[in-house]
């Protein structure tokens, strides 16, 4: 006999069962028997899958607050030597340096 194992948002499983005494799974309470072990291990499995959803979008949400933290401390760091670069260059087009300071 085999019993779908379906949960609030569908079908996860399928679960088979075989008897020893076929008999026994002609009784309505052992059908009802069943029918509830199958819906709580439904339940049970979708929980796990909700649970593994939510760890992975934890995951990602850490990955990408990872990910921003360091584009902003290399942009930080970045920024200091290239606004001197930056001044060094413009004071250097400037005529108002002698030869020698410019060489320098």
């Amino acid at each position: 006999m085999y019993l779908p194992l379906v949960a609030s948002r569908g079908k996860v499983a399928v679960l088979g069962v075989r008897p020893e005494d076929q008999a026994r799974l002609r009784s309505p309470e052992t059908r009802q028997h069943l029918a509830a072990f199958a819906n709580q291990i439904a339940s049970a499995i979708e929980r796990t899958e909700l649970a593994e959803e939510a760890q992975w979008a934890q995951l990602q949400m850490e990955t990408e607050q990872m990910r921003s933290s360091l584009l902003s401390s290399v942009s930080h760091d970045l920024r200091t030597p290239l606004a001197v670069v930056t001044g060094a260059a413009s004071t250097l087009l400037e005529d108002t340096i002698d030869a020698s300071t410019r060489r320098d």
